[in-house]
This record gives C-alpha cells, sequence and structure tokens, in this order.
C-alpha cells in the first residue's frame, strides 16, 4: 500500500489520478488532495509514481513500495491560449511515435486539404481539371471561402473560421496542408458539443505561450511525464464529444447535414458507454506508443490503453460489418412476394453516416428466363441511384434507398450540403433498428425463377460520379441469391414454394436464445450449423435427413460470447447463410 497527496505547491488537488507509471489501476484524489493505492510490489521496492488532472502538466515521482506519506506537486498550466503559436509538423512527431505516425498517414485524417474529390466539389471541376462542372460551391458562391477548411485543414482556417479559402491554403502550402494532424489535436483542451459550426467554431485550444521551456500536449494518458514534451491529462479527448467538432454539423441555414453525434447519441451504444473511440480507435495490441530516441523515456502499458491512429471501421467497412440482410419469400397465386429486412446490428450509429451524399442500395432482381419480372408492389429507386441503361443505372427498379436526402432551392434534391434548405427524406437506419420493406412480381406456374438480393454501398451519389468523371465503385455489403421452380397448381400463399429458404433469426440481436427458422422443397439431408465471424464451429443444430416443409430450431448461445455468429444451412447441393448477433 502507498498513500499520499497531490497539490499544486500550496493547495491540494482533488480528482487528480494517480497511478504507477504504466500501470492499469489508478486512485482519484479526494477534496484534500488525498490518494492511496493497493501494491503488489515488496515494501522498499523502487517504483516510478504520476498523477495528472485537467489544466496541469502530469508529473510523476520516485517512491519505495510501502510510503505513506508521498507528496506529487503538478504544475499549472501557462493561462489563456497563443493564437500565434507556429505549429509543429506531423514530421516532428515521427521522431518518437513512427507507428503512430504511420498508422495516422493511412488515416482520411491525413491529407484531408487536399482530398481530390473535396477539391472537385469546392471547386466546381471534374477529374479532368475541367472547371464549370457542378456541383461546386466556388461555382455558387465565387467570392467566399466557406468552411470546408474548418474540417479539412483547421489550422489554416483559425483566423478566419466559416470563410477561409482552400485554395488558399494549398497555395501558401505548409503544414496546414496536412490536414487534420498530430499537433492540432493534441492542442485541443475542450470541445462543447456544437451542432451548429464546424470544429472551430466549437473547440477550445490550449498553445504555449512564446519562449516556454515546455511544450503542451493533451491527451487522455495521465502517466505521460517527459518534461519538455508538457503532456497534460485531458479525458474529454477520449469521448465521443471530442469528434463532435466536424462529425456533427449544421450549414448556414440551419440544417443538420451531418448528424454522427446526434445519431450516436441516440444509440445502444451510447447507452452503453461505447465511446467513437472504442470502434475507429480500438487499440491495436501495443504495449509502447514511442519508437526511435522515444524509447529512452518508454513506458510500457496495457494494450488496452493505446488507442491505434489509424481510425479503423470507417465508411465502407464500418458498413458491412455492422449490417445483416435477411430475405424470406413465398408465392401467393401468381405473385412472388419477397419480404426483406435489413439490420444496422452493431454500428454505433445510423447507417450510412457522415457527408449527406453517401448512399446504400437495396437492390432486388427478380428474373425467369425472358427476363425481369413485372413487380406489381414495393418501392421503386430514386433518380439518384441511376438514370439510363449504363451499368449501375439503377433508377426506377425495385430496391429502397438509405440515405439523408438534402433539398434545395426550387426542390431540386439531392443538393450538396452547403446547399441543403431542408431534409426531404431521412431513410438511413438507425443504430439497433431493422428496416424491413416487401416486394412483389407476378410469375408464370410452373416456370423457374432467379431472385438477387444486394446491399450496394456508394460514397457519392451516382449522377454527381458521372458529371465529375469519379470511379463509381459500388461495394456489395450483403448478398443472397436462390432460384426456384413455381408450381404449377398455383393457389393460395400457404403452399410452400419449391425455394430452400433459410429465414433471419428472431429475435436478433437476441440474448441468450433465438429461433431459427426455415424451409426446404424436398427430402433430402439437412446440415444446419453456427459458426464464429473465424470459422469456429460453435455448434451443430440438425445433421440427417428431413421431409419437404418448414421448420424452426432454437439456438441457445448461453455458453457463448457476445459477437456476430453465421447460421448456415446445407440441403440439396446448395448453403444460405445469415449473419446473427449475439448481444449480452
Amino acid at each position: 500500500m502507498i498513500s499520499g497527496r497531490v497539490t499544486d505547491g500550496v493547495l491540494p488537488l482533488d480528482s487528480a489520478r494517480v497511478r504507477l507509471q504504466g500501470a492499469d489501476q489508478y486512485s482519484t484524489t479526494d477534496g484534500e488532495g488525498l490518494f492511496s493505492l493497493s501494491l503488489t510490489a515488496d515494501t522498499g521496492a523502487f517504483l516510478s509514481l504520476a498523477a495528472g488532472r485537467q489544466g496541469y502538466y502530469n508529473a510523476d515521482k520516485n517512491i519505495r513500495a510501502g510510503d505513506t506519506a508521498i507528496t506529487v506537486t503538478l504544475e499549472k498550466l501557462p493561462q489563456g491560449d497563443n493564437p500565434g503559436y507556429a505549429w509543429q509538423t506531423p514530421s516532428y512527431c515521427l521522431t518518437c511515435h513512427e507507428k503512430a505516425s504511420a498508422e495516422w498517414r493511412q488515416a482520411k485524417h491525413s491529407g484531408a486539404a487536399r482530398n481530390g474529390m473535396l477539391l472537385q466539389l469546392y471547386n466546381g471541376t471534374d477529374v479532368q481539371g475541367n472547371a464549370g462542372i457542378a456541383p461546386g460551391f466556388k461555382l455558387e458562391f465565387p467570392f467566399r471561402g466557406g468552411d470546408c477548411a474548418d474540417c479539412h485543414a483547421p489550422t489554416g482556417a483559425l483566423q478566419n473560421p466559416g470563410d477561409t479559402d482552400l485554395n488558399d491554403i494549398l497555395a501558401l502550402g505548409g503544414v496546414d496542408t496536412s490536414g487534420v494532424y498530430c499537433d492540432f489535436c493534441h492542442k485541443v483542451s475542450d470541445v462543447p458539443v456544437n451542432n451548429s459550426t464546424g470544429v472551430n467554431g466549437a473547440i477550445r485550444l490550449r498553445r504555449p505561450p512564446f519562449g516556454a521551456a515546455r511544450d503542451i500536449n493533451t491527451g487522455t494518458l495521465d502517466d505521460v511525464t517527459t518534461y519538455w514534451m508538457g503532456a497534460t491529462y485531458v479525458p474529454g479527448l477520449g469521448r465521443s464529444a471530442f469528434c463532435s467538432g466536424c462529425h456533427q454539423y449544421a450549414n448556414e441555414y440551419g440544417i443538420v447535414v451531418d448528424d454522427t453525434y446526434d445519431s450516436w447519441s441516440a444509440s445502444p451504444a451510447a447507452a452503453a458507454g461505447i465511446r467513437c473511440q472504442d470502434c475507429h480507435m480500438k487499440p491495436a495490441g501495443d504495449s509502447l506508443f514511442v519508437s526511435g530516441i522515444g524509447l529512452i523515456d518508454a513506458v510500457k502499458r496495457s494494450p488496452a490503453r493505446l488507442h491505434t491512429h489509424r481510425f479503423r471501421r470507417t465508411g465502407l467497412a464500418d458498413s458491412t460489418e455492422t449490417t445483416v440482410l435477411g430475405v424470406r419469400s413465398e408465392v401467393d397465386g401468381t405473385l412472388l412476394r419477397l419480404h426483406v429486412a435489413v439490420a444496422n446490428n452493431e454500428a454505433g450509429h445510423k447507417l450510412p453516416t457522415g457527408v449527406s451524399f453517401r448512399n446504400i442500395l437495396l437492390l432486388i432482381r427478380a428474373e425467369d428466363t425472358s427476363g425481369p419480372l413485372q413487380q406489381t408492389a414495393g418501392e421503386t429507386l430514386p433518380h439518384f441511384a441511376g438514370e439510363g441503361s449504363a451499368e449501375g443505372d439503377y433508377a426506377g427498379g425495385p430496391g429502397r434507398a438509405f440515405a439523408l436526402v438534402t433539398e434545395g432551392d426550387g426542390g431540386v434534391w439531392p443538393v450538396p450540403s452547403w446547399a441543403a434548405r431542408s431534409i426531404r427524406a431521412d431513410t438511413r437506419i438507425p443504430a439497433g433498428e431493422t428496416d424491413s420493406s416487401s416486394y412483389a412480381f407476378l410469375v408464370e406456374p410452373g416456370g423457374p425463377v432467379s431472385v438477387s438480393v444486394r446491399l450496394l454501398y456508394r460514397a457519392v451519389y451516382k449522377p454527381w460520379a458521372d458529371l465529375k468523371g469519379w470511379d463509381m465503385r459500388e461495394y456489395v455489403m450483403a448478398e443472397t441469391t436462390f432460384s426456384a421452380t413455381i408450381p404449377t397448381a398455383v393457389g393460395t400463399a400457404d403452399r410452400l414454394p419449391e425455394i430452400l429458404v433459410l429465414e433471419q433469426n428472431y429475435p436478433n440481436p437476441f440474448n441468450p436464445r433465438t429461433s431459427i427458422r426455415f424451409s426446404i422443397p424436398r427430402e433430402s439431408r439437412v446440415v444446419l450449423r453456427v459458426y464464429s465471424l473465424l470459422g469456429e464451429l460453435a455448434e451443430t443444430l440438425l445433421d440427417g435427413s428431413m421431409a419437404a416443409g418448414s421448420y424452426s430450431v432454437v439456438f441457445d448461445g448461453s455458453q457463448l460470447p457476445s459477437g456476430i455468429y453465421l447460421c448456415r444451412l446445407q440441403s440439396g447441393g446448395r448453403e444460405l447463410v445469415k449473419k446473427m448477433l449475439l448481444q449480452k
């Protein structure tokens, strides 16, 4: 056991965190600045103790196990902020933080000011550099800078937030073109949640005064104590609010065109205490955060405390890993009915999230030997799915679009964020919820049909991509396909279709039991198994011959950890797979 007090040299400090340097366990000082820690070290052993509190530099002290009158003195940070501070380049940080710098360079934050799609949207150009290609902010407002730089080149926009020209920043060059980089984030002292302005209207900075012997570097570690670095503990950098400066934004008309923070706040993830950083900066398993000459003062820490700077699971990967697609089919007289469910099971926000032109398309194709079947019920895809006959043009076909659709003057939609005067529709799927839709198609008795249901992610609306010349890559997030022969004696909806069907389990998410329904068109061997995402067999539910019909099996996951599992049905030489979420 050790105990003592944390002070500022005169008065005791409450709410300071005290720990052995590198340890997980810590103690928080009370109103008298007092702390105590239990130890496993032998009495008399030499140890290094560290303390940190917001508004003060972290400090360490050499002690011995068993000491009970320890005093740790924290130095108060210089008052105010220094707007004239000269920002350090990312290369400066590379000297000691080679791996973290390499991770950051793979992230979208790195070089955000030079993003090609951003600049073409900003200037109204295409990939060839041709001018006058809408949409373009400068086409509509040639004499304004706009607020794009606030988040994409924040240090360059500090002098004139909301009206800084990105082209001027790039023309000047220097550190401001680095995007969102190390020194900027680690000079942030607070981010009050603000849904009406960009990052430079929301953040609070703490930059050291001219001639200061110590730098100021904010962070979530309270036991970094290298003197010249000037580390200070700021718990806000480990909260989702830290991300809200850019990922919660309203344009000049007050229209919230990016509500990522708000949608997280209303999610089951937020209720469970899961922060943005827990998914997007997931620890990479490192116990050291330094390299090179930084190893001189290296402190080993639990890998759980060291978060990656690559900002993982964004965009497509985020959507793909968290979305489950379920399809149920039936024949009703001369109609083939499809019931489709898209579940946002694991994301901590709506899908898609972020900039409003991201979209997810539910694309349904049902056809026989003559071509596509005639659709008689269900939604069709809007014009921004692509009009025409070119590859990737899906407008008018059966399906559903998930997007935050903005509307501008004259009822034009969709429009870029700066032109949005209203939200025409928000069809995104909230976290933890499922979107359901149904479709019907005319079929010929006795004929074969094939059905494909795909969920596609697009980073931008296709009409914009066509105008700009962008590579309109579409990513298949989930897909279900099957074929069947329509019964000759068509009649009622309760007649079993000649289709192998594996329905989405219910409930989903589940804890710990869920029902799995499936149908087999003819007598055959049936194998129903559950696997982990790594392909490890969790349980064999069925393995044997079964007659044609519909069945329901209960799966009990009480002995398994939370996570996504794969339910695989094999019968008649075919295989169907569904994702299931066990959430304890």
